[in-house]
Order: structure tokens, then sequence, then C-alpha cells
């Protein structure tokens, strides 16, 4: 029982790394696209600039790291 329950944590986990990855790859191209922080932010529920605070440094990158994407999101936010 748990086993089980480890492994559905673990799952759990590395899909939520996976979907973290996926909103900073996103950003990353909403930005490139030429998308504004105002819109990232609304679409994202926060500010345009909480969003470019956040995500930012890791727009400009050509893919971030899992452990990148963990630090950010485990980085205060900014409350708009």
């Amino acid at each position: 029982m748990i086993g089980r329950r480890f492994r559905e944590l673990l799952e759990a986990q590395s899909a939520r790394v996976a979907a973290e990855e996926r909103v900073l790859a996103a950003v990353r191209d909403a930005r490139v696209a030429g998308v504004s922080w105002a819109a990232v932010g609304s679409l994202i529920g926060t500010s345009g600039e909480a969003a470019r605070q956040r995500f930012d440094e890791w727009a400009t990158r050509a893919q971030p790291k899992a452990a990148e994407v963990l630090a950010v999101l485990r980085a205060p936010q900014a409350q708009a």
C-alpha cells in the first residue's frame, strides 16, 4: 500500500514538473512571438509585471532545466 502511494506521489510530482516546464516553454514562445507581459499575466492569473518578474529570465533561455523550473515556482511571487 505504501509503495503504491509513494509511486503515485512520485508520478504526480513528475507530471507537475513536466507541466511547469510546458508553462515556461509556452511563456518563452509567447514572448518570442511578441505577446505582451500583460497578456501573459492575464492568461496565468496575475499581472503583467508579476509575470515578467517571475518568467523574464527564463523567457530568454533556449530550454529551462527542471531544477530551474522548480526554483522559479518556489520563489515568492509578487502579488498583483
